[in-house]
């Protein structure tokens, strides 16, 4: 009885448990979304490089991610999605803490894999505060990576204006526009701390099954009062931190606006994409920026709720407003320093620490534009004042010549007037 026993063990069970030990480890390694979670953040940022640089050794191209299926259709299907362009992953709409409809997702991207220590400890706080998410980091060679394989089906223009684009920024703003239209998520830029994790950003009721549908979370960074009717958007958001469903209409038309700005940009100095300058662009901000991104969210909202959206429509506000389908969120959650930290107005969730190295040469061509824009100015000035001067000469020169005229037809007739005279004076 004993041998039987023994032989059953050895043919049957031990296989059995060794078979679903080797099925639950490579569950959870298919499963894993972050890197050495046990590890210290710099390690943890050190290995997620290793493997996006290992990506790219194996294919000659850095890899944008791993690919994944396409989340449930939005609810506005956007003309630059595709079937092939949405990844699907169902699990990251249910990961505890996650935003109904925006999946649980965190997107950051960086220049190269050279981080700072500090870098790595802003990529850690994301980490750490949403242990339960994915996240993804793209450098300058996965980002264009990424944007081909996104668009080139759809929008070659886009792919064609994003690779050509020689200005570091204005890639930087049209690149989280484009990842967040095509996937969906959290866009944090790399000066970015998370303070408390996303499962606490929003209201109770607002993650429940029923709650009203968000497309696009947004936060003010300038919290500007109403001006009164007629009144321009003076209020601006940030464009550090948003999140969003894929799809999203409001963020499919920031997208068709900068492209269209940037391409009208090149036409009207009379360029390729490839040879747009700082100089040639009024202020970043305006262009690519949170200016544009703001201002455009409001005008597709307009569209798509048939009024006009002012700054009476979420300034001042103490707490998470939805205008639309946009959850505008209080000027303490993104951007606590600009807004004088007020109290009344709930949780700091993110600090932005402005480590951006894109305003000093922005800052500078702004500025070489205003000494260009004098400069003509007094040219055209200096011309004007020489053309009146001319205009003064001929005048003075014309009234001259016009005074000596009369002067002549004056003594002609006293000439005249003295002959006949002396004429009826022999008769």
């Amino acid at each position: 009885m004993q041998t039987s026993r023994n032989t059953f063990v050895q043919r049957f069970l031990r296989p059995a448990v060794l078979l679903i030990f080797i099925c639950v480890i490579i569950y959870y390694a298919s499963q894993s979304k972050i890197l050495l979670r046990s590890t210290s953040t710099s390690e943890w940022a050190k290995t997620v490089l290793q493997v996006n640089e290992a990506k790219s050794n194996s294919t000659g191209q850095q890899s944008p991610a791993r690919p994944l299926p396409s989340p449930p259709p939005p609810a506005e299907p956007s003309p630059t999605s595709s079937p092939s362009s949405i990844w699907e992953q169902p699990n990251l709409y249910n990961v505890p803490g996650a935003i109904p409809g925006i999946p649980a997702k965190v997107w950051q991207s960086a220049k190269d894999s050279n981080f700072t220590e500090d870098q790595r400890n802003i990529i850690g706080s994301w980490v750490e505060k949403n242990p339960l998410f994915r996240y993804e980091l793209l450098t300058d060679g996965s980002g264009d990576s990424y944007v081909q394989t996104r668009f080139n089906e759809t929008r070659p223009d886009i792919v064609d204006l994003y690779i050509s684009l020689p200005i570091a920024i204005l890639k930087a703003d049209l690149l989280r526009y484009l990842i967040l239209l095509a996937d969906g998520g959290i866009w944090s830029d790399l000066d970015v701390t998370c303070e408390k994790s996303v499962g606490g950003w929003l209201p109770g009721e607002m993650y429940a099954p029923d709650a009203p549908e968000i497309g696009l979370i947004v936060g003010l960074e300038f919290d500007i009062a109403w001006q009164g009717e007629g009144s321009p958007i003076h209020s601006q958001f940030t464009n550090w931190v948003f999140a969003g469903r894929p799809g999203n209409r409001h963020l499919q038309y920031v997208v068709d606006d900068v492209v269209k700005t940037l391409y009208n940009i090149a036409k009207e100095n009379n360029i390729e994409t490839s040879g747009i300058t700082l100089d040639m662009i009024s202020d970043v901000v305006d262009v690519t920026g949170p200016k544009k991104f703001t201002l455009m969210i409001a005008e597709s909202l307009s569209k798509m709720l048939d009024k006009k959206i002012e700054d009476k429509d979420f300034s001042k506000i103490k707490s998470p407003k939805l205008v639309g389908d946009v959850l505008v969120m209080p000027g303490m959650a993104f951007a606590g320093l600009q807004n004088g930290f007020p109290e009344d107005q709930g949780d700091k969730l993110v600090t932005h620490h402005y480590a951006g190295s894109w305003k000093g040469p922005a800052d500078a061509a702004r500025e070489n534009r205003k000494k260009k824009e004098k400069e003509e100015e007094e040219r055209k000035k200096k011309e004007e004042e020489e053309k009146k001067k001319q205009e003064e000469e001929e005048r003075k020169k014309k009234g001259g010549e016009e005074r000596r005229k009369e002067k002549e037809e004056a003594k002609k007739k006293r000439l005249e007037a003295q002959k006949k005279h002396n004429e009826g004076s022999r008769s």
